[in-house]
């Protein structure tokens, strides 16, 4: 599909932020409870869309895995930043900040340089596969996590 194609696939990108960054708006807004659960619900999810999205070879079902696994993004992305903001003191909250974000950007940059060698040599369904587990792994371990904290109703909100 040439260009066409790459331009559908950054659409279904910023459409899937954009709809999972509304859906946390509009359904979880300051319930921190909530904002807890959805967010290791939202990282299980985008694994299995991630995983699903890496099997496919017909360019409709990827599309629409990468559009559901964008929108389980979109939910991921601001509640780590509203998560990581009312945990944190307000004294080293700016520090905190800068270490996350400075953490998370050069990792990135490593996971690229990463990614490309392992994709080359064991291809993108089996790298694809192994992604959504660290993924599901951490979605898992943080629903793990939260459940014992406080033995507090999830859904109390």
């Amino acid at each position: 599909m040439g260009g066409l194609g790459i331009g559908l696939l950054y659409v279904m990108d910023g459409v899937g932020v954009l709809t999972g960054s509304y859906a946390v708006n509009r359904f979880v807004g300051r319930r921190r409870g909530r904002a807890i659960f959805w967010y290791g619900v939202a990282y299980l999810t985008q694994a299995l869309f991630f995983g699903a999205m890496t099997q496919f070879t017909v360019f409709a079902w990827g599309a629409l895995m990468l559009l559901l696994m964008r929108v389980s993004s979109g939910i991921i992305i601001p509640l780590d930043t509203y998560l990581l903001q009312t945990s944190t003191d307000a004294d080293v909250r700016g520090r905190v900040f800068a270490l996350h974000g400075a953490t998370y950007g050069g990792v990135m940059q490593l996971s690229y340089v990463m990614m490309g060698m392992a994709l080359s040599r064991f291809g993108i369904p089996t790298i694809g596969l192994g992604i959504g587990a660290m993924s599901l792994l951490c979605g898992i371990t943080w629903l793990a996590q939260f459940g014992h904290r406080t033995g507090t109703v999830i859904n109390r909100e």
